[in-house]
């Protein structure tokens, strides 16, 4: 069997990574984004954070103040006691972290709350301000609380639903604590967005972008209309062509018509993507009679066996296919991660875009007279753990910008969404 084999199977078209099929979906992507700006209901919610992303993000906290910094991913709940430096450096003098609440059974609301409250405990006399990275979809007011839209990476709490975040947590450490708060709620890609700021702080650039790849996906950009930072909340995008793997993975999950970008690339999906495919595969007898068996009895393939499987190490179950097996597989976990890329280089295009104020649409894209510079700054562990996908990326933006006049800085942050957090301000200030 080929390679091309494979690809007829999965359609070579939802892999196809040509610059005609990049400004299709570079130029629905865009025009969306314009959509949700201008308050129209599409996939993309473009929520406004009202956080500043002025020049000096460290001006928000004076040296050796301390704050108490919460992190709620996709797979764990962070704390962390923080304080800036006489440098401009954020320190952590405690940094615990734990299961996030309701990643593994359903939970009330009252439960989710007093279980961030225990996480709370030790710090919780330490401060009089929480800063909340919140890394779900939320309605933010100019009071920096959010209201929880819907949850996205799986996580089964639905009482907090329509809640404000902040508010609730509130009401629940006065009731546990006797203490009173003042909590500021944040988006991850916006906390990312500040540290890779705070990084680069002796520079100037026209437009950052914050990226998160990690159990899930998304996106927030500041730059040429406004100093306030926009969450894209681009997992939810809709644009991208669905296919039958797509599809099943979808229906299957708590969340059905939802968040279907970050359903290809988000690393919670890719081993489940890489299941159905299989199984489908089996179906068109890509794989010999004995390896089809193995194949049907899999029921989990984790993200951390996806990223095995394209370094040609995996499982057990892997390692008993035949060597023409182990090939369709890989080949199979190559095309998803391609795709995934692809699609990764297609979202931080957008925003790239957005920030500096340019046309949406790239064929009409013209280089500009001047130069422009924009600062990535990106974290997660698929993006950065997923064997070839980092370098993909970055390629396909090179490519896409090199004759814009363009100058893209890609940026890593150690606890990127910690540290960023720890310096968010209202826009106001």
């Amino acid at each position: 069997m080929t390679l091309s084999t494979v690809d007829s199977l999965l359609e070579s078209t939802l892999f196809d990574r040509g610059y005609g099929s990049f400004t299709t979906l570079f130029n629905e992507l865009t025009s969306q984004m314009e959509s949700g700006l201008q308050g129209q209901k599409k996939s993309l919610a473009m929520l406004p954070t009202y956080i500043s992303a002025g020049d000096s993000p460290t001006g928000s906290l004076k040296p050796a103040k301390r704050n108490i910094v919460i992190d709620a991913g996709g797979t764990h709940l962070r704390v962390a006691l923080t304080q800036v430096s006489s440098t401009g450096e954020i320190e952590f003098i405690h940094l615990k972290k734990h299961p996030m609440p309701g990643q593994d059974k359903a939970i009330s609301a009252e439960f989710f709350y007093d279980t961030i409250c225990h996480y709370l405990a030790p710090v919780i006399a330490l401060s009089d301000q929480i800063n909340f990275c919140f890394s779900y979809p939320c309605e933010i007011n100019s009071q920096l609380d959010g209201k929880l839209l819907y949850w996205t990476k799986e996580i089964k709490a639905p009482e907090v639903v329509g809640q404000w975040i902040g508010q609730s947590l509130r009401n629940q450490i006065k009731h546990r604590f006797n203490q009173d708060k003042k909590i500021i709620l944040l988006n991850d890609t916006v906390a990312t967005l500040l540290a890779g700021k705070c990084a680069y702080s002796g520079q100037s650039f026209d437009a950052s972008i914050g990226f998160i790849l990690g159990t899930g996906t998304n996106c927030a950009y500041s730059g040429f209309r406004t100093k306030q930072i926009i969450n894209m909340e681009s997992g939810n995008f809709n644009g991208a062509q669905a296919y039958v793997f797509d599809c099943q993975l979808d229906e299957s999950s708590v969340s059905p018509g939802q968040y279907l970008f970050e359903k290809k690339i988000g690393g919670q999906y890719l081993g489940t993507l890489l299941r159905i495919a299989l199984q489908h595969a089996t179906q068109h007898s890509l794989f010999n009679q004995t390896d089809s068996k193995l194949i049907t009895s899999i029921s989990v393939i984790e993200t951390k066996d996806f990223s095995r499987i394209l370094e040609n190490d995996s499982q057990p179950w892997y390692n008993r296919l035949s060597t023409q097996g182990q090939s369709t597989t890989l080949a199979l976990a190559q095309a998803i991660r391609d795709r995934a890329a692809w699609l990764t280089a297609i979202n931080i295009a957008g925003a790239v875009i957005k920030s500096l104020g340019a046309s949406s649409d790239v064929t009409s894209l013209s280089c500009f007279s001047i130069s422009k510079t924009c600062l990535i700054t990106i974290d997660g562990s698929t993006y950065y753990n997923t064997p070839g996908f980092k370098s993909q990326v970055e390629f396909h933006l090179q490519d896409h910008f090199e004759d814009r006049n363009i100058t893209l800085t890609f940026c890593q942050i150690d606890n990127a969404p910690l540290k960023g957090a720890a310096l968010a301000k209202p826009l106001t200030d």
